[in-house]
């Protein structure tokens, strides 16, 4: 037999043995090890969470806790991992993947070269760090990175699984500060990153578990309020009771922040038996003010066999979600789809599980050397004004100036072309600009540009022109409050090309529905009613491009959805 076709046999065979291996090799070891809980030793031994944890000073205020969504430079897995190969050769197509390896002499790096060989990887695009670990959750046990006055830097915790079986596991955020040169600090608060999430304006979210973790302890919940402002300048923490009644209690196996004012969460049916809880916590999250001053726009994924749709991970301009090789799939990326316009979203299969998906195996590192802006949209109806003011922070972590030319708002009126605005310093990180008055009933798009002399650049939105803010300078339209989709009508795809549909659940089959279209300053382009269909299709070929509203009534009860419509 040729030679190449035996080393190609040899290959495939120890690429499919190992991928399979490592999960059985597991089995046969601690049931931990691949299960995402505690092992009975260390039920026994949870008096020795954080008694070899050295706290560290806070950071220099202010400083506050970077999102998922904001600039990031890699992604950080443990080898041998519990993920696809296909999945990490995605991951380097634009982004680089740091792998942690354990100190075996190089051994482990060797059979990761070879692993990937039949695999699409871009080499230059992979980071090797060895280190000792005990386990693949980098997620859990990996650092949360903070914003602060001049640089990005790492925050540590004591991990909720520190005690004999995984110290090594607790060590990992030193060790990556230290190995990627990182500013460092740690907070004696027990906590784990699958059960936090921030917006990067000083907001996050938790199950409760993190006050009775710290608590065994010896931390009150308003110590751990405290702390978690004085190290990641959470000014207000949503803290709920987690709603799915598992034993890990992790608010990334049923929600997740996808910006600023979204949070997507979990629906099942009305049979399931967690319903009214997962319910409940939508309906908290519904009535929350986001940092931008609206109310959160609440988001469902489909989940009725308990899928781990919830449990993507997001990666600057793209969204890798988890799915099940079943008949929801396509509608969780859907959802993704349309609650994240402008970003690429994709779906891997994998052996997930409810309760350990993607997101528990993967773990974000921050930009350093980011050019990070923040900002409060222009959004809605704006009525009559005179001039609009657009202004930004605008922080430059390279240590190199902005480019003065080169901070910018790009904006345009219904469909015209782009056109851009120099942004002026004014005050420390400070930039604005002030623009006249557009014409009424107009639709004004804008995303903010920024560069730095290092080459470091940054739009926000962070997909830029695919989906922009807006607003619209009419006050027609005041009285009509865009919500999301809910459990009852869901509307999809946005944006839409040609065909929309509005689908409705079992309940309201029977009931008299009413649809009507609206353009942005309040004119009504359609109405429609209709009985005993559960799925209408709307077209809108005939639509000039451009954000539209939806009103659906049904029994006395009206929902409205914002759609963009888009030529593509």
């Amino acid at each position: 037999m040729n030679n190449s076709i035996i080393s190609l046999l040899t290959i495939s065979i120890f690429v499919l043995t190992f991928q399979r291996g490592v999960t059985q090799d597991m089995k046969e070891a601690d049931a931990w090890k691949y299960m995402h809980m505690l092992s009975a030793d260390e039920m026994n031994r949870r008096n020795e969470i954080g008694k070899y944890f050295q706290a560290t000073a806070p950071p220099a205020s202010p400083v506050e806790s970077l999102a998922e969504f904001e600039p990031m430079s890699g992604v950080l897995i443990r080898y041998p991992s519990e993920l696809r190969f296909n999945l990490l050769a995605e991951i380097t197509r634009k982004d680089t993947l740091i792998v942690l390896l354990p100190e075996d002499s190089g051994s482990s790096e060797k059979m990761f070269w070879n692993a990937i060989q039949l695999y699409e990887f871009d080499k230059t695009r992979i980071k090797m760090l060895t280190g000792k670990s005990n386990s693949h959750w980098t997620r859990d046990y990996g650092p949360m990175f903070i914003a602060g006055k001049d640089s990005i830097g790492i925050v540590d915790f004591i991990y909720n699984r520190i005690s004999w079986g995984r110290i090594l596991d607790d060590s990992i955020p030193c060790y990556i500060a230290k190995k990627l040169k990182f500013p460092y600090y740690a907070m004696d608060v027990v906590h784990t990153g699958g059960n936090y999430m921030s917006d990067g304006f000083g907001v996050a979210a938790s199950s409760d578990i993190v006050y009775s973790e710290s608590l065994t302890n010896g931390l009150t919940k308003e110590q751990v309020d405290q702390k978690m402002k004085a190290y990641l300048g959470i000014h207000t923490y949503h803290v709920v009771k987690d709603p799915n009644n598992t034993y890990i209690d992790h608010i990334d196996c049923w929600g997740k922040f996808l910006d600023v004012d979204k949070i997507l969460i979990r629906s099942v049916p009305v049979t399931h038996p967690q319903y009214n809880k997962i319910e409940a916590v939508a309906d908290y999250f519904k009535n929350q003010k986001s940092s931008w001053g609206n109310n959160y726009q609440v988001f469902r994924v489909y989940t009725p066999n308990d899928e781990p749709y919830t449990n993507s991970f997001i990666m600057n301009k793209r969204v890798f979600v988890p799915v099940m090789n079943g008949e929801w799939d396509d509608e969780a990326l859907q959802s993704y789809k349309n609650a994240m316009p402008g970003y690429e979203v994709s779906g891997f299969l994998d052996s997930w599980g409810s309760t350990d998906a993607l997101h528990c195996r993967v773990h974000e590192v921050a930009d350093k050397q980011m050019v990070r802006i923040k900002h409060i949209p222009i959004r809605g109806a704006q009525g009559d004004k005179t001039d609009f003011t657009f202004e930004a922070t605008i922080k430059a972590y390279s240590g190199k100036p902005l480019k003065s030319d080169s901070v910018l708002v790009f904006y345009k009126t219904d469909f015209g072309l782009w056109k851009s605005a120099k942004m002026q310093h004014t005050d420390g990180d400070i930039y604005l600009v002030q623009l006249p008055a557009f014409n009424k009933n107009q639709v004004v798009q804008y995303y903010i540009y920024a560069a730095d002399q290092s080459g470091k650049r940054a739009t926000l939105p962070i997909v830029g022109a695919a989906a922009p803010f807006a607003f619209a300078t009419s006050d027609v339209f005041t009285g009509i409050k865009p919500t999301v989709a809910s459990c009852e009508t869901k509307v999809y795809p946005n944006p839409v090309r040609d065909w929309l549909n509005i689908e409705f659940n079992d309940d309201l089959i029977s009931k008299e529905i009413s649809i009507e279209i609206y353009s942005v300053s309040g004119q009504k382009m359609e109405h429609i009613e209709k009985s005993g269909e559960s799925r209408i299709k709307i077209s809108m070929e005939n639509l000039s491009d451009g954000i539209y509203y939806i009103i659906v009534t049904h029994a006395n009860k009206a929902e409205s959805f914002k759609i963009i419509k888009k030529n593509f």
